[in-house]
């Protein structure tokens, strides 16, 4: 059974401010555990952070997996562009003259994150 101080730091991501604060702190010569006890963090994550961070040069996290997506930055403003020039554009005009590529419930879910449809 793990305790409540163990249980609080369970499968919790490491924060910016965290990983900031981990850079410095390796910076000064501090070992892992010293810092996992400043940080109220494992040694091991501290140990694999620094790893992470020594092997990719920066502190963001890697690229999460997950579906593509089917709208890419040029043809979301070619989208908006044609709203803006024609609000009243039928969707069907849209896909058919800016991305051909997409279904309508596609560029439904997509009008929807830019708050143009309801």
């Amino acid at each position: 059974m793990m305790s409540a101080a163990n249980q609080e730091n369970t499968r919790r991501e490491l924060s910016d401010v965290e990983k900031g604060r981990i850079i410095a702190l390796l910076e000064q010569n501090l070992s892992y555990g010293q810092i996992a006890r400043i940080m109220n963090r494992s040694r091991s994550t501290i140990s694999s952070f620094s790893q992470r961070y020594k092997d990719r040069g920066t502190h963001e996290n890697a690229p999460r997996s997950g579906r593509p997506r089917k709208i890419d930055e040029a043809t979301g403003n070619a989208i908006l562009d044609a709203v803006k020039h024609d609000p009243k554009i039928a969707r069907q005009a849209i896909i058919d003259t800016v991305a051909p590529s997409i279904t309508l419930r596609t560029l439904d879910a997509f009008m929807r994150t830019k708050g143009l449809k309801k």
